[in-house]
């Protein structure tokens, strides 16, 4: 085999060792399988930050499926999260009215009926180690399962990423920190290093959150559950409040007619008697006209 053979297999045969050493688990990585992150994380220590020796799994599910009984169902649900050792955070029960129709069944009485759906959307936490098992027991609760997804993510690589971050922000506050002394007699500068100092300070934090943050989520699984029913018809007798049913028979109504035509008369008859000045003052009025008239009557004869 000549040099230029050579030249050309070694890249492939390295390629094909690079893939073969990174295919094994993460159990099986040693300080030793990740050594060459020391030249690259300037936090990097073969000893304390590693790989956990467990891959740290996220796991979540969602379920979505009908019920017979939803309000029952629901509460079976509660027991059933509690029993594996989980919590129901929420849970948004809601019924939508599709139709309401009255009918008159009596002079005074209506039956009113409603139809009706029930939907109930759930989010639980458990320890993942029980999330089979709880997935299995809310299947025999459902009539007709419409949709079950269950994701896994590994975030052992974002665990670890977070930890070197966290160090190299830390030794970089603590680094920065040491100088501080040195400022205190100019005080602009002062100023601006202590707020970076603490900048820094609130980034080492964040990135502790965030690992606290993936190991909740890796201790205790999200499942977000959607239950519905059938559209049901409630039935209620109520009493009827339309007007028609607090009006008078005929008699009474002709009694009142009659007063009210009376009534009428008599406020028609004060009403004149009330307006009698102007009565005076068209008298008064009509005379003058007559007056004028017979006075240019004899004024034309002259």
């Amino acid at each position: 085999m000549n040099v230029l053979k050579i030249g050309q297999v070694l890249p492939g045969v390295a390629l094909l060792c690079l893939f073969v050493s990174c295919g094994g688990k993460y159990e099986n990585h040693s300080s030793a399988d990740v050594a060459g992150l020391d030249t690259v994380s300037y936090a990097y220590n073969p000893d304390t930050s590693k790989l956990p020796e467990a891959r740290l799994m996220v796991r979540e599910a969602e379920m979505r499926f009908k019920v017979k009984e939803l309000q029952k169902t629901s509460q079976k649900i509660s027991a059933i999260t509690a029993h594996c050792g989980g919590e129901v955070w929420n849970s948004h029960l809601q019924t939508e009215i599709q139709n309401t129709i009255s009918k008159k069944i009596s002079k005074d009485s209506l039956l009113e009926v409603i139809t009706y759906r029930q939907t109930n959307e759930l989010t639980i936490r458990v320890p993942s180690r029980n999330l089979d098992s709880l997935l299995v027991k809310l299947e025999d609760l459902s009539q007709l399962l419409h949709n079950k997804k269950v994701t896994t993510e590994n975030v052992s690589l974002d665990y670890l990423a977070n930890e070197l971050k966290s160090k190299n922000m830390a030794r970089t506050q603590s680094r920065h920190e040491d100088k501080l002394d040195t400022k205190k007699s100019n005080l602009e500068q002062y100023t601006t290093a202590t707020n970076d100092n603490t900048t820094m300070q609130n980034a080492v934090i964040d990135q502790q959150i965030h690992n606290l943050a993936l190991m909740d989520k890796v201790q205790y699984s999200t499942v977000k559950v959607s239950i519905y029913q059938d559209t049901e018809a409630y039935k209620n007798v109520i009493a009827n409040l339309h007007s028609d049913r607090f009006e008078p028979a005929f008699g009474s109504s002709a009694i009142m007619a009659v007063q009210d035509g009376l009534e009428f008369m008599l406020g028609t008859i004060l009403f004149l008697l009330r307006i009698w000045p102007i009565y005076l003052f068209g008298a008064g009025v009509f005379f003058l006209i007559k007056y004028f008239e017979k006075f240019w009557g004899k004024v034309k004869n002259v």
